[in-house]
């Protein structure tokens, strides 16, 4: 009676230590970083406070993904309904309000955002439908960066240029590719007045290339996915 009594004891013990332990960790001061304009600000939060965000957020944009495309049934007719739903959801930056740049969440959330930003919603609903994408800066004559999505369709990686509501087709009508948009096979396909020419897409599609470290972003925010690289990250250390 003696020894079981003192095993529960211990056992009560452990456990006792173990949730004074948790929550010593949960509420471990991390930081999180938001900009403004430009300008970078660090706050401490709570350990469990970035965790139920993260989690949150996570929840919310794969709900919201899923409903945007719950009706299409093909790959193609998905993407081009995440384009529409990007368009008419995420307007561009109002120039009197300023540019928040934290998580593609709060994009959603504000319904505005920046080029970049707006690329980066449509890239987001993409991965959480299931393909693969990201958003890339390329170049123009000027040296000026602009954004791109790039998204994996059908066996093809393809380009949209969101903010200034364009894609992009070959001679068959279908998306162009990397090869025809790097050997200028393709025509420009906007829904509003072109600001920039063939000319000068071309010019940035000459040495387009597909880029692996591009999709992490978008993975990151997906707990499997996060807590895999995470893994992965400490066999591949030198």
């Amino acid at each position: 009676m003696d020894v079981k009594y003192k095993g529960v004891k211990a056992f009560s013990v452990i456990f006792v230590a173990f949730l004074f332990l948790f929550f010593l960790i949960l509420n471990v001061k991390v930081t999180t970083k938001q900009g403004i304009d430009t300008v970078v600000t660090k706050r401490k939060i709570p350990l469990y406070l970035k965790g139920i965000s993260f989690f949150a957020r996570h929840y919310e944009t794969q709900y919201l993904a899923k409903s945007i495309t719950v009706l299409q049934n093909s790959p193609t007719k998905k993407i081009e309904a995440i384009f529409a739903w990007t368009l008419e959801n995420i307007k561009r930056q109002p120039p009197d309000l300023p540019v928040v740049d934290d998580h593609q969440w709060h994009i959603i959330v504000r319904g505005y955002g920046a080029a970049d930003q707006m690329n980066d919603v449509f890239s987001l609903l993409s991965v959480y439908n299931g393909f693969k994408s990201y958003y890339q800066l390329l170049k123009d004559r000027e040296q000026r960066r602009h954004p791109f999505s790039f998204v994996f369709v059908e066996g093809r990686w393809v380009l949209f240029d969101v903010c200034h509501e364009t894609y992009f087709l070959n001679e068959q009508s279908r998306w162009a590719d990397l090869t025809e948009l790097r050997l200028n096979r393709f025509r420009v396909v906007s829904g509003r007045p072109p600001s920039i020419n063939k000319s000068e897409y071309s010019y940035m599609f000459r040495s387009v290339e597909f880029d692996p470290m591009g999709l992490k972003r978008n993975y990151m925010q997906m707990p499997a996915q996060r807590i895999w690289m995470g893994v992965k990250s400490l066999f591949t250390k030198s």
